[in-house]
């Protein structure tokens, strides 16, 4: 008879502890709001089905995952649930047998639960079925003595918002909300959400009065990503002032009263994208980055023009209606020395994206390079940091390669770049991107470039190293 090779119990219990943490890393998760909701679920079937597997190889193999499980999924498993998750929910009774030992999933060890009320179609639901599916998760929840967080993957409609508010749990994290839902009838006067709510992983919809946004962010603890739709340009500043200076604007100093006193501020927030057509002052741009001091992504557009024309140091540069009317650029070396600092010395910071756009738009009316003291100043802000690993621009003339250049050459952080040049009057793309080659062909360090001509909506040059 042939020995049988067998795995040494201690590589058993390392390889079981690596899939089940995936595991549970996974049903902790909840997916982007424009993602695929479907293959998520066919996702969390998948996983159901390799749990199962796994806590049926033996005895020794079903304690281990049982031990090591620390989520659960709508109270077990979605390849458990027939019907609807409404139905399942409504009907499921976690509070039996908690001391059996084939009990696969304990309520002991369960540290985190998700429910998919996105499945739920919760606007749909009678006011007596909502009730029941409220009482359903109050109920179950209490039965998990252990449960450090109640992870709520819920729609867009307010009356998932609505329900999630009277949930008695003091720790819950949604997976989306939107800030411009109306209140609920009777309860103009109340907070948007309740306290309990400390997590979101996609909060958009910022078009509100400070007053009503204030105490969200106030009370949250994490956000995935924001996205800042219509928001007044002129409120950041005073969205600095309430958040991290207490209300008191005494307590700023500096032209115009603008030096940071409160470096946490939203410091919770990860990535920060700004509504396509809102263009940013050199004012609120500062005071987004102080606002925002450890977030890993951010999007905006801002006036070049103005840029560069406040950095000339000839005074030949024009302008566009931007640099006469933009009252911030009164103190325009005061904030671009703060932008400065805080990107040069900023360790979150991953990727970055940077849009020109004009408030008074205006097309490239002759071909140009990027003034020497424009990519000096501008460049060197990006080119000192240490964190950001991807770096992208849209709408800038396809002669602003100097600049590109200059932030490749001091920095060898960024491996990632993505281009979309703006050329309506400038060479046709055949006669720049051979720049571009011998760009990418000089700074070894670079694993991706990417060039589209806005003009031609083409792609121009693809490298990958």
């Amino acid at each position: 008879m042939e020995d049988k090779q067998i795995l040494p119990s201690y590589l058993e219990k390392v390889i079981l502890s690596f899939l089940v943490n995936e595991i549970n890393i996974h049903n902790k998760e909840i997916p982007n709001f424009s993602g695929d909701f479907d293959k998520i679920l066919d996702k969390d079937i998948e996983i159901g089905e390799l749990v199962k597997s796994l806590s049926l190889v033996n005895w020794h193999w079903f304690n281990s995952v049982s031990s090591l499980l620390n989520v659960s999924v709508d109270f077990t498993h979605s390849s458990d649930l027939e019907g609807s998750v409404y139905e399942s929910l409504i009907n499921r009774d976690i509070t039996s047998n908690t001391s059996s030992k084939f009990k696969l999933i304990k309520n002991e060890n369960i540290n985190y639960l998700r429910l998919n009320f996105s499945e739920c179609q919760i606007e749909s639901l009678s006011e007596d079925q909502q009730f029941k599916l409220l009482n359903v998760v109050n109920t179950n929840t209490s039965g998990f003595k252990n449960l450090k967080k109640l992870i709520i993957s819920n729609g867009s409609s307010d009356q998932d918002i609505y329900l999630i508010n009277k949930i008695n749990f003091d720790n819950i994290k949604i997976g989306f909300l939107f800030l411009n839902m109306n209140p609920e009838e009777g309860k103009e006067d109340e907070p948007l959400i309740s306290t309990n709510i400390k997590e979101i992983a996609d909060l958009e919809g910022t078009d509100q009065s400070l007053n009503s946004l204030i105490p969200v962010f106030k009370q949250l603890k994490k956000v995935r990503s924001l996205i800042f739709d219509c928001f007044n340009i002129d409120s950041y500043r005073q969205l600095y002032i309430s958040l991290c200076c207490d209300g008191d604007e005494n307590k700023l100093s500096g032209p115009n009263g603008d030096n940071i006193v409160n470096s946490s501020c939203l410091s919770y927030i990860q990535n920060i994208a700004i509504n396509n057509s809102q263009v940013q002052t050199i004012e609120s741009l500062y005071f987004i980055l102080k606002l925002l001091p450890k977030m890993k992504t951010i999007s905006f557009k801002i006036c070049f023009d103005n840029l560069i024309k406040q950095m000339d140091t000839t005074g030949t540069r024009k302008g566009c209606i931007c640099s006469r009317e933009d009252k911030c650029n009164e103190f325009f070396d005061h904030y671009w020395n703060g932008i400065s600092k805080m990107i040069q010395e900023h360790q979150h910071l991953i990727r970055l994206e940077i849009g020109q756009h004009c408030t008074y738009p205006i097309a490239y009316a002759e071909p140009f390079r990027l003034p020497t003291d424009f990519v000096n100043k501008f460049g060197l802000a990006i080119g000192n940091n240490k964190s950001i690993k991807s770096f992208r621009t849209s709408h800038l003339p396809s002669s602003s390669i100097n600049l590109i250049e200059f932030i490749s050459g001091m920095n060898q952080t960024i491996v990632y770049h993505s281009h979309v040049f703006l050329n309506m009057s400038g060479p046709p793309p055949e006669e720049y991107v051979k720049d571009f080659n011998d760009l990418v062909e000089k700074y070894k360090h670079i694993k991706m470039f990417l060039i589209d001509d806005a003009f031609t909506n083409s792609e121009v040059l693809t490298y990958n190293n």
